[in-house]
């Protein structure tokens, strides 16, 4: 009988000094576990050992090659960072007596279900059937220096402005503003927002209910609904709707407390205690109609549909010998080495046992071969969903529809959250809701999408922000001018600021002015990685305190390296 053995790659802490965090790699059958640090110098070598099983099995664990995560101090490591070798996860030792004495320490027992959210490479071996699917889009780490989504938002604003020759300034409180240095013609942007945003259109937007009573109001097709008070008897109010229903809260984001699939009393006081006792408690309860179909968010303009991208609620895809969690793990894995994905793993919990038993299911379950074991009702990215790019195949219809909704509200840009059986027909061959309007949707999954072509909207909201005046490519790569002011002299800002523009294999130098309050940088290299460095400028290393970082760009001829200059005016 052949032994099974799984590898598992996670992201480690971050190490104090902010260097190199570790990942662990852990080796395993059963209820029996080892780890090891890794891209330690010791790990680097391979002794030659005879035996095909020990031989292949060293193959896979090259397959999942070493990575270490660059981070700063004080945050939470990355995964998925190259750290330059190609070291194997560790060196299997074949023992006579035992066949997983492979020299490591057993210092850990742990459970695949307890690790699942910090897995970031997974194989088995020997290696099941896999199951018949697309090729999960690849990007390079788009270097994002901070975790908070609002933050990750104003990042790819800047390097927006930065590839369009802009010069920007940036606050602490994620305040960003850009303008042309020729004609100042500028935008500004807070969190979520910008100074394009309709304020007014933004509160019909915000509000489940008003917006429903909104888009009836302008012949759009919404589902029939109702708005719950506390005074109000949930059963009478909603004995006109259609069951299955659907229980929310009036404002939200990420799916948070949606039931959906609710039929019949118990359900429904159950769903509405989850809304009345969770985060958006004081929006109030929104009851509708559930709609049948697909998911999808419609992202554009008045004048251009930009994104039409399908939301597939979490599920895994059998490959005829993994348990559900073992395929948990593999689809975390994938989903590690995307941009916008990896912030949210598929997370086993009580929820989803609950949803698999309707199924008939477990975590213990094994999939026939490409059979889709679905994981959760919400199709959403936050709750462990996934996106398909469908514009190129998308009927004009739909697009027309998000930008008409655009057009009523006044808004330089809206995401349109529909459900519907066919992207690919028209919309009046088909049932069709609106769910939602996003007056100012977050954008951090058209970039990064796990199939199907990216895009980048925060291109096209500049443009259009800018009253369609489209500014001139600089081309990626780029030399920009920093200035940072704060505490920022005499706590080894300069050294800090050395160390990271290497890291992202930038040059020019740094240096301290005249002025206390301020340190000057040029920065030169990939516009990625430009943008990273202005971004990450603004945290600075402790005891610093950054709160202002500008940046221009200059037509000078950079050093050839990074270097730390005399102080300078």
């Amino acid at each position: 009988m052949t032994t099974r053995i799984t590898l598992i790659r996670m992201a480690g802490p971050a190490l104090s000094d902010g260097q190199a965090a570790p990942v662990i790699f852990l080796v395993g059958t059963g209820d029996s576990w080892a780890t090891v640090r890794i891209c330690d110098p010791d790990a680097a070598g391979e002794e030659e050992r005879s035996g095909n099983r020990w031989r292949h099995l060293n193959q896979v664990a090259r397959q999942l090659t070493a990575t270490r995560n660059e981070s700063d101090p004080g945050t939470k490591a990355r995964p998925g960072t190259n750290c330059g070798q190609t070291a194997p996860f560790a060196q299997f030792n074949a023992h006579e007596n035992d066949p997983l004495a492979i020299s490591l320490r057993r210092n850990r027992t742990a459970t695949l279900v307890s690790i699942a959210t910090d897995v970031t490479g997974f194989a088995l071996w020997p290696a099941p059937t896999r199951a018949i699917e697309p090729t999960p889009n690849t990007f390079a780490d788009p270097l994002l220096p901070d975790p908070r989504f609002a933050s990750k938002q104003a990042t790819l604003r800047e390097l927006a402005a930065l590839r369009l020759g802009f010069s920007t300034q940036k606050f602490h409180n994620i305040c960003l503003l850009a303008w042309q240095p020729t004609t100042g013609a500028g935008v500004s942007y807070r969190g979520f927002y910008s100074s394009g945003t309709n304020v007014p259109a933004d509160a019909i937007a915000r509000d489940k209910d008003t917006s429903r009573r909104f888009a009836q109001h302008h012949g759009l097709p919404v589902p029939a609904g109702v708005a719950l008070d506390e005074k109000t008897d949930p059963v009478q109010a909603t004995k006109r709707l259609r069951s299955p229903l659907v229980v929310k809260p009036a404002q939200g984001s990420l799916g948070t407390d949606v039931t959906l699939a609710v039929r019949d009393s118990t359900q429904l006081q159950a769903a509405i205690k989850r809304v009345r006792e969770g985060a958006y408690a004081a929006s109030g309860v929104i009851v509708e109609e559930q709609v049948e179909g697909n998911d999808y968010r419609v992202l554009a303009t008045a004048e251009e549909c930009v994104s039409v991208t399908r939301r597939i609620a979490a599920e895994v895809v059998g490959d005829g010998s993994s348990n559900i969690v073992e395929l948990i793990l593999a689809a975390n894995a994938v989903r590690s080495a995307n941009p916008r994905l990896r912030d949210f793993p598929l997370r086993p919990n009580a929820e989803m046992d609950s949803f698999l038993a309707t199924q008939g299911h477990t975590m213990e379950t094994v999939p026939a071969v490409n059979e889709t074991v679905r994981l959760l009702r919400v199709a959403n990215i936050g709750r462990g969903g996934s996106n398909i790019e469908v514009i190129e195949e998308a009927h004009p219809s739909l697009g027309e529809l998000a930008m008409r909704v655009c057009r009523l509200l006044t808004l330089p840009l809206v995401g349109l959250d529909v459900i519907l059986n066919d992207h690919r027909r028209d919309l009046a061959e088909q049932r069709h809701s609106i769910i939602e309007i996003n007056s100012s949707p977050g954008m951090l999954m058209h970039p990064f999408p796990l199939y199907g072509p990216a895009c980048d909207p925060y291109a096209v909201e500049l443009a259009r922000l800018l009253d369609h005046v489209p500014p001139k490519q600089s081309g990626d790569q780029l030399t920009t001018r920093l200035s940072i002011r704060g505490h920022v002299q005499q706590v080894g800002y300069r050294a800090w600021f050395l160390n990271r523009a290497r890291d992202a294999k930038l040059t020019g130098w740094v240096r301290n002015t005249h002025d206390p309050d301020q340190v000057e940088a040029l920065i030169s290299g990939p516009a990625q990685a430009v943008a990273y460095m202005a971004g990450l400028a603004l945290r600075g290393p402790a005891p610093s305190y950054p709160n202002e970082v500008i940046t221009r760009p200059v037509t000078q001829t950079p050093p050839t390296d990074f270097r730390i200059l005399a102080t300078g005016p």
